[in-house]
């Protein structure tokens, strides 16, 4: 009788509180009391180190809080901005000692520059981070983690902090390459779902392991491009996609002055100026790129832009 009157109640309360379950809102607060906002320059980037996940007091100073049962995200109502299976910080830094985020202090392999990292992470652990988004615009994230095992995999989810529904998936199923070891880090943009297109506001993080490690040192977002009120006009370009050799842009406008094309960490490969001779069509060689996924940006001279994604084979 008792085990069915707990049910019953069960039921009941999920009745009455259904409303609040279907709306959990993100609770977490930006560690330092800040959120970090992406830059409104087109190539520019701005790096989130993973130690610095969310705080749960209101000046973010706190070393955040553990909701540890496993479920994808905090539930309504509940404070959490993070999971860790381990009842304390099983790292060796002293930053954040207090958290149960293992924190750990690293010397990178190739650089020697100090590094402190998430390590010794568990399938399930994530970390929240509260960012800005500060335009509308076509954004890129990589993350920079080392290890020396095989089929590591990692998730970057974008949530909207009201509800924490999914906006967009950065990194889901792609395997990390090894580095070496734990200790050599290097920055990894999924294929096909490293860039997309963000709405401006203020989104929550969540940086999820899948596979036991690796180690995890930042979160890094490019900016590609960002909307204007006076954007150049869009419509009338036309790309051929996918590329072998040589991309054939049509339909050009007289305001159009510099094509460049970016790789997925940010990095400007290519550019060309715009004749203004009366020609619509321009053709760039890309034959001395690497097969991939590429950020093709067109701006006027009063740095209004648009980007474009191709292929390059």
């Amino acid at each position: 009788m008792k085990t069915s009157l707990l049910k019953a109640s069960y039921f009941l309360g999920l009745i009455f509180f259904g409303l609040q379950i279907a709306d959990a809102q993100y609770l977490g607060v930006p560690f330092g009391g800040s959120a970090p906002v992406t830059s409104t320059v087109p190539g520019n980037s701005i790096i989130i180190e993973c130690e610095n996940f969310d705080s749960s007091d209101s000046a973010g100073t706190d070393d955040g809080v553990n909701y540890n049962d496993n479920a994808s995200t905090p539930p309504s109502g509940v404070v959490g901005t993070y999971n860790d299976k381990t009842s304390a910080n099983l790292g060796n830094s002293a930053y954040r000692v207090n958290t149960e985020v293992d924190i750990s202090d690293y010397t990178d392999g190739v650089s020697g520059a100090p590094v402190t990292a998430i390590s010794q992470g568990q399938g399930q652990e994530y970390q929240m981070y509260t960012v800005t988004f500060a335009q509308d615009g076509n954004y890129t994230m990589a993350l920079n983690y080392a290890t020396g095992g095989t089929n590591k995999r990692q998730q970057l989810f974008l949530r909207r902090i009201s509800d924490l529904s999914n906006v967009h998936t950065f990194l889901n199923n792609d395997i990390l390459p090894a580095t070496g070891n734990s200790f050599t880090f290097q920055d990894f943009v999924s294929p096909t779902d490293g860039t997309a297109d963000i709405t401006a506001g203020t989104y929550v993080i969540q940086s999820r392991i899948v596979v036991n490690g690796p180690n995890y040192n930042h979160i890094m977002i490019t900016t590609n491009s960002v909307l204007s009120n006076d954007d150049v006009n869009s419509s009338t370009v036309a790309i051929n996609n996918p590329i072998k050799d040589l991309m054939i842009v049509s339909g050009l406008n007289s305001n159009i002055e510099q094509i460049a094309v970016f790789d997925l960490l940010g990095k400007q490969v290519l550019t060309e100026q715009v004749s203004q001779n009366g020609s619509d069509t321009l053709n760039l060689d890309m034959s001395v790129l690497n097969s991939g996924l590429y950020i093709v940006r067109f701006e006027d001279e009063n740095g209004n832009n648009f980007s474009r994604k191709v292929i390059k084979e």
